[in-house]
């Protein structure tokens, strides 16, 4: 199969499957075992609001540390199909992922109304099955509970964040969507939260134990300092005493130490061999030193300082608002965005013109809302904020580019698929590499 017909195979599929996955997804998975002498490994699942794709990433550098080989599957990808699939820290290869889908077809012709996610989740498994690996990184595409992903089993996971997205799926309250995100893992599973909306999370653990599971809030053994100089001081009671650390972040969010600490707990409930906790220690600081990620607060010009961060609901919103606010105080901060039609994006929008006062707004090519709309509801937000409305791309760039103010600092942020596309386009990258599912 050629590298260009990968996209085309999966978009064959509705994006959903019909009804709930979970009994085709166990054929899928019994099916893929039957032709593999390896078995499926240990397996994190990452489930979340927000935060998933970074907290996968440190958990695949911090595993890797440890000598580790680890097989990662994520979403979505930007410009490459094999960015979902990892192995060994690195994307697979055209010639691995041709062989996989060739396998996969076969199997999910025979599964009825199955979706392109499942699909996606089947290939995952056949390219891991295929390798001698020690541990999987998995994030889960929509909730736990019936979620395709959920067929990899396992009895560790994390719960990065609880926000009100995916509603129709998922319930309209907090407490329905933790509950959902909870029973990802199997029962007897454990799964580590912390820095979530207390209502929520009371639901939460409530739920988990009637379920047999456990939800465990890590927020209440660890402790996060933020100095002057970027260093964060990180204590979290893990083994006796209390774990030390200290991390320089190259991705400095206030969200990825959170998020670290949550995969170091994880990986300390797999009960690793020959693993102290000191070498998890030494593991999470390399990752939170070294990993680097597109789109999650990704510095794409020093001159004028020009950052891009995902932020497609209210509670990601509200971080990046709050990552400016440390790191930029007293500077002018220029909200440059975009938001898809289907997200909330009144109270993103809300969030952003409580704190800044200049916009640059446009509308994605993928399910941009129109820019207009972006504007007016800035201006009843916030009537004395200054709006400019970018038809082209290429405009809005050239504006970002020729700012002559050095005290200004530029923030692209909104939906993922705005993001990308002023990304793509300020780094001169065509916008049609861009190959969304």
């Amino acid at each position: 199969m050629e590298k260009s017909s990968f996209l085309d195979f999966v978009e064959r599929y509705p994006k959903y499957g019909q009804g709930l996955s979970t009994l085709r997804m166990k054929q899928g998975f019994e099916r893929l075992k039957s032709r593999h002498a390896t078995e499926i490994p240990q397996v994190i699942h990452v489930v979340g609001s927000n935060g998933k794709g970074s907290t996968c990433h440190i958990l695949e550098a911090a595993l890797g540390y440890l000598g580790l080989r680890v097989g990662m599957f994520t979403s979505p990808h930007y410009y490459a199909f094999n960015e979902r699939f990892r192995i060994g820290g690195a994307n697979v290869s055209d010639e691995a992922l041709a062989v996989s889908i060739d396998t996969v077809s076969d199997i999910a012709d025979r599964l009825a109304g199955i979706g392109g996610f499942e699909v996606m989740t089947l290939i995952a498994a056949d390219l891991f099955l295929r390798e001698p690996l020690d541990v999987l990184v998995i994030e889960a595409g929509v909730g736990g509970r019936f979620d395709a992903t959920r067929a990899f089993g396992g009895s560790v996971g994390i719960l990065t964040s609880v926000d009100l997205e995916h509603t129709e799926i998922l319930g309209e309250s907090l407490e329905a969507i933790i509950a959902d995100k909870v029973d990802i893992v199997s029962p007897g599973g454990v799964v580590f939260t912390g820095w979530v909306h207390d209502a929520a999370l009371a639901f939460g653990e409530a739920h988990a134990s009637e379920s047999q599971r456990r939800l465990i809030d890590v927020s209440k053994v660890t402790r996060l300092s933020y100095e002057a100089n970027g260093e964060i001081r990180v204590s979290t009671e893990i083994g006796t005493p209390p774990l030390e650390m200290t991390w320089c972040p190259v991705t400095p969010v206030d969200y990825l130490p959170r998020n670290a600490v949550l995969g170091l707990h994880a990986v300390e409930a797999l009960a690793l061999t020959d693993v102290t906790s000191r070498d998890l220690a030494d593991a999470f600081t390399h990752a939170v030193n070294t990993v680097r990620l597109i789109g999650r607060f990704e510095t794409l010009s020093d001159a004028p300082p020009t950052i891009c961060d995902f932020a497609h609901t209210p509670a990601a919103a509200r971080e990046v608002v709050a990552s400016c606010e440390r790191l930029f105080k007293g500077r002018r901060v220029i909200g440059v965005v975009g938001i898809s039609f289907d997200k909330n994006h009144v109270e993103m929008l809300g969030a952003f013109a409580e704190a800044w006062g200049e916009f640059l707004v446009f509308s994605a090519r993928h399910k941009g809302l129109e820019a207009a709309r972006l504007e007016a509801q800035i201006m009843e937000i916030n009537p004395r904020a200054s709006v400019q409305v970018f038809d082209d791309i290429g405009e809005l760039v050239e504006r970002v580019k020729t700012e002559a103010d050095d005290n200004a600092v530029f923030i692209a942020t909104g939906g993922i698929f705005s993001v990308m596309d002023f990304r793509s386009a300020f780094l001169g990258i065509p916008l049609a590499s861009l190959k969304f599912f």
